[in-house]
């Protein structure tokens, strides 16, 4: 009697069904890493851009002793409005952003807060700093 012997492997069943395990749970974990690299890219442009508008805020108190006058100014994806452009003409943001970045200078002229937000996800703050460079 002639005894079958069974070699040693994996079938095709197996390794098919591996490989959709495998593909099923790549397609769940690509978006979110996707999602987190871009929320990751969002706060470094914003980082970076606020960083630039507190350079130059810095720059106009060294002149004149002050922060500029009290007041809101805003630059809408990059774009200021007449107060800012009044205020900061020469700001210009790495990258063209696609972030919205308010400054709030208060009464005393002698502390303000740089806000960024994203118009994409209804005004969402991404990074919010004051002028001791305090994250808040």
């Amino acid at each position: 009697m002639s005894s079958h012997s069974r070699s040693r492997g994996f079938s095709l069943i197996e390794l098919l069904l591996a490989l959709s395990i495998i593909g099923i749970l790549s397609a769940i974990a690509i978006p979110a890493f996707s999602t987190a690299r871009e929320h990751a890219r969002y706060i470094g442009d914003a980082k970076a851009n606020t960083k630039i508008i507190m350079m130059q805020l810095e720059g106009v108190k060294s002149d004149t002793g002050l922060y500029p006058a009290a007041g809101g100014y805003t630059w809408t994806q990059g774009v200021p409005d007449a107060a800012a452009l009044g205020v900061l003409p020469s700001l210009k943001f790495k990258d063209g952003t696609k972030l919205d970045y308010t400054v709030t200078v208060a009464a005393s002229r002698l502390t303000y807060v740089v806000v960024a937000t994203d118009p994409a996800k209804s005004n969402k703050t991404i990074y919010k700093v004051d002028q001791t460079g305090a994250i808040q």
